[in-house]
């Protein structure tokens, strides 16, 4: 409370100080009601910012009013301010106060962000500065304690950290990391202000040419455990490592991606290094995967896309063989396979088709599932009439051998999605998925479809979303993070304004 309080009287004086005003924000309501029972959840929030200019500075101050009563998805309530900071801004230093966002490197380090997709939104309370050095690069300090979805991540733990980036010749950047975890507490507490953890690492990028090319390495030791008695003991350390790297190549119409991992004890809780693959997903959070993914897309003329990708990956460490109702034993370590093609043509400036196929492979990445294998393919179209109305349709099926631990099931399904905007600020959408028998993993059903429509208001500064019907849910992931996705048959409702 009395930092919420220093930081709003810090923002009131320097607001006082600022002259041309300019003020924005974002207001999102989202209220649900799901079936049976008809229990309603209800979310919404409120970003305001504020941006004047002093002398020689711009500043920027903002608040996030949150209520999160979204108790159906998520079991994190909240009512009140869920971020506030302050921004000055000068020509050659940035100084932050408050809430904020920060990587260091590529995720390996440290990784707070606001992944939606995956409602996961992972910041930093405290303070931070970055700066440029006279033309020899960048460099970035910062100090907090690390959230996510308002809650501390660890409240026994207070992250400081920097971050350096020297162009030491004109093609090549060198960079630096380095993140430190101390122990918080009471300052009686003998351990207060010791290390805990640290992460650091250095980096390479730069381009030849048309390729342009990046590698990372990192390094993870921990100080032992904390006691409730006796503070931090020295024993159980971990030791941990990454690699990482990626080359792009980019010419007219050719593009080609290829990045490899290699983590070992990676896994800090406050970082999410690349997964290297399309679904954005880590094998183990890091703590021991590696792999490799490349992506290719050829337009061989202008009308027409080919697009390409195939990512691997497995854990090092076997783990104990896990033998199934069929008596057949699997390995107990973990892969991933995931074979991915699409094509998609303009035949005309009206009409546009497109086609997927996919293969993909899941061993002991769901602790009830020893192998998950999926096919699919999906084709469809989107059809331009009668000036910027569009009509589009989209089908497809995929076949599913999965081996649980007590019984193997063999089952498809037909995906259908459906999509027509008779006006510029109107869209009607529907979707269904049938299998053709009930699903354990998905509450053993066997249907699902949604219906619903958005609509664009005040030049496309508003969005009401409306739906209704029932959704599978299941694993859901982006940018190394994850989250299982529950379920849900009922109505939502979401109102969306920029201003």
């Amino acid at each position: 409370m009395k930092r919420s309080l220093f930081t709003a009287a810090l923002a009131l004086a320097a607001c006082g100080a600022a002259h041309a005003w300019d003020l924005s924000g974002r207001n999102q309501a989202a209220l649900w009601t799901a079936q049976p029972g008809c229990r309603s959840s209800y979310r919404e929030y409120c970003d305001l910012r504020l941006a004047g200019s002093l002398e020689n500075a711009s500043l920027v101050a903002g608040v996030l009013y949150l209520v999160d009563q979204e108790a159906w998805d998520d079991p994190v309530l909240f009512t009140g301010f869920s971020k506030r900071f302050l921004q000055i801004r000068t020509p050659h230093v940035v100084a932050q106060a408050g809430t904020y966002y920060a990587t260091l490197g590529r995720g390996l380090v440290l990784n707070c962000v606001n992944e939606q997709r995956v409602k996961t939104d992972r910041d930093l309370e405290g303070l931070s500065a970055s700066g440029s050095l006279e033309g020899w690069g960048e460099a970035r300090v910062l100090l907090g304690r690390v959230r996510e979805n308002t809650l501390e991540i660890d409240t026994t733990k207070t992250y400081g950290g920097c971050e350096i980036k020297l162009s030491v010749l004109p093609p090549v950047t060198l960079g630096g990391t380095y993140l430190r975890a101390n122990a918080a507490g009471p300052a009686s507490d003998p351990s207060f202000g010791k290390p805990v953890e640290e992460l650091y690492g250095g980096s390479l990028a730069g381009n030849l040419g048309p390729v342009e090319w990046y590698g990372e390495y990192a390094r993870r030791h921990t100080y032992g455990q904390l006691f409730p008695t006796i503070g931090w003991l020295g024993i159980d350390d971990v030791n941990g490592h990454a690699v990482y790297g990626s080359a792009t190549l980019a010419v007219p119409g050719r593009g080609v991606t290829v990045d490899f991992k290699n983590y070992r004890r990676m896994d800090a809780r406050v970082n999410a290094p690349p997964p290297c693959n399309r679904d954005g997903r880590l094998l183990n959070y890091g703590d021991d995967e590696y792999g490799v993914q490349a992506d290719v897309i050829i337009t061989p003329w202008q009308p027409l896309e080919v697009h390409g990708n195939c990512s691997w990956a497995r854990s090092g460490d076997a783990r104990p063989k896990v033998v199934t109702a069929s008596l057949r034993a699997y390995p107990g370590d973990q892969k991933w396979l995931d074979l991915f093609g699409e094509l998609r043509w303009e035949t005309s400036p009206r009409l546009s088709v497109n086609a997927e196929g996919l293969f993909r492979r899941e061993d002991n990445l769901q602790s009830d599932i020893v192998v998950k294998r999926c096919e699919g393919t999906t084709m469809g179209f989107v059809w331009k009439y009668a000036g910027s109305r569009t009509l589009s349709l989209k089908a497809g099926g995929n076949q599913f051998s999965n081996v649980y631990l007590t019984q193997d099931l063999h089952y498809s399904e037909l995906l259908t999605e459906l999509g027509w905007a008779p006006t510029s600020w109107l869209n009607i959408f529907a979707s269904g998925d049938f299998a053709d028998k009930r699903v354990s993993e998905f509450d053993n059903q066997r249907s699902w479809g949604e219906v619903g429509t958005t609509i664009d208001l005040d030049d496309g500064r508003q969005r009401l979303r409306l739906s209704a019907g029932q959704t599978k849910g299941g694993l859901v992931c982006a940018g190394g993070f994850c989250r299982w996705e529950p379920a849900f048959r009922g109505v939502k409702l979401v109102w969306d304004w920029r201003f």
